[in-house]
């Protein structure tokens, strides 16, 4: 999808998006964060997402973004990565929303206390917030799984879920936003959906495959071994009414290693 066919197709209503932002101190040589910072201002900019849930969001990161969401309330989540000054899983919030909740919590056996479990490379978490929108309310959670540990992904999974079951969900519908570290369509997007969430992707006609990719490494391919990773997941009666995987970019720069993803509800 073009940038011309996302703004023609997207209307306003709830527009979600879902960007890892890579942080900001990786030694990315020409791809590191002050080469990239300009694109990432752009593209929000360009799209004005009410919600954003962020992924590796770093303070050089949160600096550029209190310029260009101004106004936008901020829940930071908890540290994660390696040391307890990692990036965070931050959530923004557009001022005509309200914030009724939030939390956070740890990927592992002790949720309220930082550090890595069943195998994964480094510390997961999880950000929530409970919104108020057009007279109901919806639960946004930002998550980032682990990129080694499957066992760490699919039990990480199973405590987001479980503990959007103590927050009210289903009762209370969710959206699911995150660097999932694994393509849809396999065994672990299965299981969201069979605990009863749905993908705004294919849900708004939008098909899987080799061009359907969000990882890219720079370089604006595709890797197949790691194709759509990044998700927007919703539960009824929350309606989709388009997706779109966000490829703003000027080659050979980019604003990530990631395309963020981007959804608007109904």
């Amino acid at each position: 999808m073009s940038r011309d066919d996302i703004i023609s197709v997207m209307t306003r209503g709830l527009r979600v998006m879902s960007f890892n932002l890579r942080g900001a101190l990786t030694p990315d040589g020409w791809n590191a964060w002050p080469f990239r910072a300009s694109l990432v201002r752009e593209l929000l900019n360009r799209h004005r997402p009410q919600v954003v849930a962020f992924q590796e969001m770093m303070a050089p990161n949160a600096w550029l973004l209190r310029s260009c969401l101004r106004g936008y309330q901020v829940v930071r989540g908890g540290a994660t990565g390696r040391r307890l000054i990692g990036p965070r899983n931050a959530v923004y919030v557009a001022p005509e929303l309200a914030v009724t909740g939030q939390g956070g919590f740890w990927l592992g056996r002790r949720p309220e206390r930082f550090g890595a479990d069943w195998g994964a490379r480094q510390a997961r978490g999880a950000t929530w917030v409970r919104l108020r929108h057009g007279g109901g309310e919806v639960l946004v959670v930002d998550t980032h799984l682990d990129h080694e540990s499957a066992e760490a992904r699919t039990k990480g999974a199973r405590l987001v879920r479980e503990r959007l079951r103590g927050l009210g969900w289903p009762a209370v519908p969710a959206i699911v936003c995150g660097d999932f570290n694994a393509s849809a369509g396999g065994a672990d997007h299965a299981a969201w959906l069979a605990d009863g969430f749905r993908d705004t992707w294919t849900d708004t006609g939008h098909q899987d495959g080799l061009e359907a990719f969000t990882f890219h490494a720079f370089r604006g391919q595709p890797d197949p071994a790691e194709l759509r990773i990044d998700w927007i997941l919703y539960s009824p009666p929350l309606r989709p009414r388009a997706a779109a995987i966000v490829r703003d970019a000027r080659p050979p720069r980019y604003p990530s290693d990631h395309y963020p993803v981007m959804a608007d509800f109904e």
